[in-house]
């Protein structure tokens, strides 16, 4: 029932037929070692009748493994269990319903689809379960073959970085189920618009950043963790933007450079702006700091070139450096009344 990492290493194996019923595996899953490693004529791996979960890192990092069967009976599929194979072409989650921290990361060339369903064109897609409930951390990520995805109803987290660089994924269906959304859950994807479900109420930071086909993102009140550091950082096809109420900060690096950002709307009060939060946002021209904004951190504004209208409400106490550096198309300024921290270069260029 339980065995170390590389038991089996460098054996010369090629096919593996695993029927534990139940298997743990004593290993660090960040060294991304399993049974197997080093066996580098091994490309098929079947688990038998008896297994409902695949273990933690029992096929990481097998650089040939290109098969995976295994029956109805399994649910679950462990952490890192196939972290890094970047020649698994194809496995069926049609039965599984939680999939673990790191399951498929890095798996390059992976297909997975429904073997009762999929035919010959059927790439670049994943048929979950219906009774899918868990995406893992990093379940996904690097995943570059994958084009669209229906995320079942039942799901209600998907975990931090889970599709992480899938530069592909262009389409994507969410779970009115669905309540949180992790760290850089989609950064890096081929997305052209999202959709938060209404049920939704966290978002990690990152969420959606260098998503630059992203095009539209509708966020609503109902989200009561929401946090914008760099939410929508390098997103540069995005033209607005608009937050809900719960929104009282604006995280570091929010909309670096969202290049062709125009709008942007705060349903809430500001109360600050972060480090370099609009910076390179060289389209947007004006924006409405609210009521009772008080702070504007580093950089905050840094080359809007066409910046040209900005107004503080009087609860702002401190600007700090570089806040409108190289921001040349503005003319006029008045500074708040109740200001008593004013940094070196807030205007320079």
């Amino acid at each position: 029932k339980t065995t170390g990492s590389r038991s089996f290493a460098n054996c010369g194996l090629e096919t593996v037929y695993f029927n534990a019923i139940s298997c743990d595996v004593f290993n660090n899953a960040n060294e991304g070692y399993s049974l197997f490693t080093g066996n580098s004529n091994l490309t098929k791996f079947v688990f038998g009748e008896n297994v409902t979960k695949i273990p933690e890192c029992v096929c990481g990092s097998i650089a040939n493994l290109q098969k995976v069967e295994f029956k109805a009976t399994v649910v679950e599929i462990g952490e890192s269990a196939f972290n890094n194979c970047p020649s698994l072409e194809a496995i069926d989650l049609s039965t599984v319903e939680t999939i673990g921290d790191y399951a498929f990361n890095n798996c390059t060339t992976l297909k997975a689809t429904d073997k009762n369903t999929a035919t010959e064109n059927d790439k670049g897609t994943i048929a979950f379960s219906d009774n899918l409930l868990k995406i893992g951390d990093h379940a996904f990520e690097c995943f570059v073959s994958l084009q669209s995805i229906h995320i079942p109803e039942g799901v209600t987290y998907i975990g931090k970085c889970a599709f992480y660089c899938c530069e592909y994924l262009e389409e994507i269906r969410l779970p009115e189920s669905l309540i949180t959304i992790g760290e850089a859950a989609f950064c890096a994807c081929g997305l052209t618009e999202m959709v938060i479900p209404k049920n939704v109420t966290t978002i990690g930071p990152y969420a959606f950043s260098g998503c630059k086909r992203l095009t539209r993102l509708e966020l609503h009140d109902g989200i009561t963790s929401l946090d914008t550091t760099g939410l929508i950082s390098d997103c540069t096809s995005l033209t607005a933007i608009r937050l809900p109420k719960t929104v009282t900060t604006i995280g570091d690096n929010f909309a670096t450079n969202c290049s062709v950002l125009t709008t942007v709307e705060f349903e809430g009060e500001i109360t600050s702006i972060g480090l370099e939060a609009f910076a390179d946002c060289c389209q947007l021209a004006s924006i409405n700091l609210g009521t009772k904004l008080q702070t504007i951190y580093a950089g905050a504004f840094i080359r809007c070139s066409r910046l040209v209208d900005i107004r503080f409400p009087d609860t702002v106490t401190t600007i700090e450096p570089s806040v409108f550096k190289l921001c040349t198309a503005l003319t006029e300024i008045v500074l708040p009344s109740k200001l008593t921290v004013l940094e070196s270069r807030m205007f320079d260029g």
